[in-house]
């Protein structure tokens, strides 16, 4: 039997920049980006979080996204404003706002 142990990201190797080059980045909110919790209206992002969903939206050139099942408008009082630099999908597709 097999038995995976976590890695912590910090111990991990920086990818190659070179495997970035065009790609786009897609990250799903609850259960990927933040833990699930018992009250997700409590959800706020911390101000690193903020900071890295920054560096990642310059770093990839504006190609990332932010996907949940959550509201346009629930995303936005999450992620602050930062959410208004990135494109956003919400309501499990049905709201879109790009960049």
């Amino acid at each position: 039997m097999k038995i995976d142990i976590p890695v912590p990201a910090a111990s991990l190797p920086r990818p190659d920049p070179f495997l970035l080059r065009g790609k786009s980045l897609f990250l799903d909110l609850d259960g990927t980006l933040f833990d699930l919790v018992d009250r997700p209206a409590d959800v706020i992002a911390d101000p690193p979080t903020r900071a890295l969903i920054d560096r990642l939206a310059t770093r990839l050139d504006g190609r990332l996204a932010i996907v949940s099942g959550r509201s346009l408008a629930q995303i936005d009082a999450m992620l602050g404003p930062v959410a208004q630099r990135i494109a956003v999908g919400g309501s499990h597709g049905c709201e879109r706002r790009w960049q």
